[in-house]
């Protein structure tokens, strides 16, 4: 830990702006498992209930009981259900507005940590060659005869640099691939649940 504070000193603006990364990155990751965690739902319970009430016509307590709900499906399901009372019918825009409402949700900040996973190298690859520079520096300023200590402190800033920068990437990487995985599950599980709704809403059973 006290090298990596030496290394801060000894380029505080390099290092700086990594660490920045690295914490708006874990802020990130932070608030998009909260957004999972609070937005869970028993996907399979509810289009039970749902499927439930929809068949017996019982279309307001289905209503009602989705908006109770936090979860993307379940907000799906209720603008297909409000299409169907108002027999406006035109299910296909009504489920594809409901994703694109959803979308913002659903892809908040994933956007912005991807980047930080790109920048997280290039900003450990500056680091590292900045420390180089400084090195090559030193051996011409002391016309070849440089102290070991020395060259080990500019070295150690290049080496330090690229780990940290790594250390920032790859979490960040992990979880954007993780979280845009997600989405694209979610995408697809509300068109499936939404289908297997307006068929109901339209025969009276599932398909």
């Amino acid at each position: 830990m006290s090298e990596l504070l030496g290394q801060f000193a000894r380029e505080p603006v390099v290092m700086g702006v990594i660490a920045c990364c690295s914490l708006l990155s874990i802020a990130i990751i932070i608030e998009r498992f909260y957004f999972y965690y609070k937005t869970r739902e028993d996907d399979e319970q509810l289009l039970l209930e749902v499927r439930s009430r929809a068949q017996s016509g019982d279309v307001e307590g289905a209503i009602r009981f989705c908006e109770n709900r936090e979860s993307s499906i379940a907000r799906t399901l209720k603008d297909v259900l409000i299409s169907h009372k108002e027999k406006r019918k035109n299910y296909e825009k009504t489920v594809e507005d409901a994703i694109l409402r959803e979308e913002p949700r659903l892809e908040r900040f994933v956007g912005a940590l991807a980047i930080l996973a790109n920048a997280g190298p290039l900003m450990g690859l500056l680091g590292t060659v900045i420390g180089i520079i400084h090195a090559f520096g030193a051996i011409g300023a002391g016309e070849g005869s440089v102290s070991a200590n020395e060259l080990g402190r500019h070295i150690g800033l290049a080496l330090w640099a690229t780990a940290f920068g790594l250390i920032v990437a790859i979490p960040s990487y992990i979880c954007a691939q993780y979280f845009t995985n997600r989405n694209n599950a979610a995408y697809t599980a509300m068109r499936t649940a939404a289908s297997h709704l307006i068929n109901i809403l339209e025969t009276g059973k599932e398909a």
